[in-house]
């Protein structure tokens, strides 16, 4: 069973990747393009390319509940990677 969610892990990855390169190649001039290879984005970006509002990624980080971030100086960045996992772990399962 664990090789079998490994394996849909490294396909999704994967697929996500191609997508990603595909998009920036095909929208060199997008918002999308900008932010699609950055490992990190500013809770601006984060707005624009996932939807959280930048007010509610300010609530979440204040009560500790939101997706893990980094402090740089006077920044907030936000790994993709960690960005992906929170969101993943809110899914609903139906």
């Amino acid at each position: 069973m664990a090789q079998h969610t490994t394996l849909e892990t490294v396909i999704r990855d994967t697929i996500r990747d191609i997508v990603r390169e595909e998009l920036a190649l095909a929208l060199p001039k997008s918002p999308v393009a900008r932010v699609v290879n950055k490992e990190f984005l500013t809770s601006s970006e984060v707005e624009e390319f996932y939807g959280i509002k930048y007010q509610t990624l300010s609530n979440l980080r204040t009560k500790k509940i939101g997706p893990k971030y980094v402090k740089h100086g006077k920044s907030i960045l936000y790994s993709r990677v960690d960005l992906e996992t929170y969101l993943n772990e809110k899914k609903v399962n139906l």
